[in-house]
């Protein structure tokens, strides 16, 4: 803003002076010490003078009125904030860098500035600011409630004549994993990531292991097995809020314990309870393996259940930190396996294959966690991908008791299929390969933009609920598919001194239409036009 002071000019006599004639009756003024400014003194009416200057730092500035005889006033100016201004706001420690996890405090720093860059302190403006700042988790969308500390730091090789730069300390605690996002809006700008041009965002991972939302599946808990046979399944790590562990569990006091019991009632304190190592004593013995960590925050447990030469119960209880897992999500940490007979005869059943996913760094990879069973109601799995990229998950086949079969026990064929069957061109299905005894690794090329339906069948029969969506989007432009649109025929005939135009149609390699990338920006096209005299047109 334009500051002014007037002068009020007057003779030894203390007459007004109306009009500076002289160059030694000018009046000069000089605003601060280093770097002055120096202010132009206008003539004014019945001796007023005025002298008008603009102050670009939030500071205390000098001002000194000088005359031919020496110097006529000196006082001081403080310069305060202009307006908050979102583009010059800064934060730090809001970012990819900052680790923060689930019901675990952490902070950032809020640098509140003007069109100059000029920190704003404390105040009503500060205080308008922060009421408005939220931060978001965009996986649940809570709202956190900050806590708000205002600090005054010197800036290096500050003067006292220059004021603190106010650094405001944000604390939050959030209550779930996920994304999280500062909506900070000043003047109705957001606050943005200078090298994102986006909202400034840092991942909350999950925090500690919790039995509440920790999980188990795989048919060795949840359908049962073969005496004799080795059967398995898996165990989740989650936190207190439901987010997926990533990790392997730090401390050794929380890690997942497992317990196998063989008791006719099925009941803990039975004395016939089966220690989870192997030839150990009070019941029958089993042969065991693990919790075992595999990755991606899941721990395998393996167990070999002996022969009675009949069929039976047992019971597994999955705990950590002495509590049952599962209880937030429906399950009792708890279940009642049934073994069967070795000779009992055994069908692969369409009605018992699992889909698995796959880790989720693997390309294309169905959203789900490792070795977990795929949902398999009806549209819950909606798989997107871009034309050239290959769909992948696991298939285990199962008997009629849901147990998992190895390949040697089953002849049935299992195979991919896809519709509308009328769009689909060769190589887009890759029939099933055995990664493993029974497990199958199953993948689909995307190449059609659209929506397709994929489905699996087992020895002709299609599997129970397995059929789910591929959204395809275009992939990356391709020259040779690309082709020209000239309507008009401005290629073949075009007139001296008017516009010629025709269209470039942009294909990817499958003939799909490519898409704007929000992310790469358009697709950059040259054209070369040559004359036949060897003159290049406008």
């Amino acid at each position: 803003a334009v500051s002014s002071i007037f002068i009020n000019a007057k003779d030894d006599y203390g007459n007004a002076v109306a009009v500076l004639n002289a160059q030694d009756e000018q009046f000069s003024l000089v605003v601060g010490d280093n770097d002055p400014i120096l202010a132009t003194v206008t003539d004014g009416p019945n001796g007023i003078f005025m002298a008008s200057f603009v102050l670009t730092q939030a500071r205390t500035y000098s001002l000194t009125v000088e005359h031919a005889v020496g110097v006529v006033y000196t006082t001081t100016i403080t310069c305060v904030s202009a307006a908050a201004d979102a583009t010059k706001t800064t934060v730090t420690g809001l970012d990819q860098a900052l680790r923060t996890r689930t019901l675990v405090q952490s902070s950032f720093q809020l640098i509140l500035r003007d069109v100059y860059s000029n920190s704003i302190g404390a105040g009503d403006a500060l205080n308008t600011i922060l009421a408005a700042l939220q931060l978001l988790n965009i996986a649940s969308s809570p709202l956190f409630t900050p806590t708000v500390q205002v600090l005054a730091i010197e800036p290096a090789g500050a003067t006292d004549a220059v004021k603190s730069v106010y650094v405001t300390t944000i604390t939050f605690t959030p209550s779930a994993a996920g994304v999280l996002r500062l909506s900070l809006f000043i003047g109705g700008v957001s606050v943005q990531n200078p090298e994102t041009q986006l909202q400034y965002e840092s991942t909350v991972f999950p925090g500690a292991v919790s039995h509440q939302y920790s999980d188990y599946f795989g048919s060795g808990i949840t359908q049962g097995a073969v005496a004799g046979i080795q059967a398995r399944f898996v165990i989740q790590a989650a936190d207190v809020s439901g987010g997926v562990l990533t990790r392997a569990i730090e401390n050794p006091a929380d890690q997942f314990q497992v317990e196998i019991y063989t008791s006719s009632v099925l009941d803990p304190a039975d004395s016939d309870r089966v220690p989870p190592v192997e030839g150990g004593t009070g019941g029958t013995p089993f042969q065991v393996t693990g919790p075992t960590y595999i990755g991606q925050g899941a721990y395998e447990f393996k167990y070999t259940p002996v022969d009675l030469g009949k069929q039976y119960k047992i019971a597994i209880i999955v705990r950590q930190n002495d509590q049952p897992i599962g209880s937030a999500i429906g399950k009792t940490g708890t279940e009642t396996v049934s073994i069967y007979d070795p000779t009992t005869s055994r069908t692969p059943s369409a009605n018992s294959v699992a889909l698995l996913g796959l880790p989720p760094d693997v390309p294309g990879s169905a959203p789900t966690i490792p070795g977990k069973e795929i949902d398999s109601t009806p549209g819950a799995l909606v798989l997107e991908a871009v034309a050239g990229e290959r769909v992948y998950f696991f298939v285990q086949v199962r008997d009629q008791n849901g147990i998992d079969m190895k390949s040697s026990e089953s002849s049935a064929i299992l195979r991919v299929d896809v519709l509308p069957a009328n769009v689909v061109r060769d190589g887009s299905v890759m029939q099933p390969q055995q990664v493993s005894p029974g497990l199958f690794l199953v993948s689909y090329l995307a190449i059609l933009v659209g929506t397709e339906n994929v489905f699996l069948s087992l020895g002709g029969i299609e599997i129970s609920n397995s059929q789910f969506e591929v959204t395809i989007s275009p992939g990356l432009t391709n020259s040779i598919q690309s082709t020209i649109s000239d309507p008009s025929n401005a290629l073949s005939s075009a007139r001296a001194g008017l516009p010629t135009t025709f269209q470039v149609i942009a294909r990817d390699e499958y003939g799909n239409l490519a898409s704007y990338d929000a992310v790469q920006g358009p697709d950059a096209f040259s054209c070369g036009v040559t004359s036949p005299s060897g003159t290049t047109p406008s």
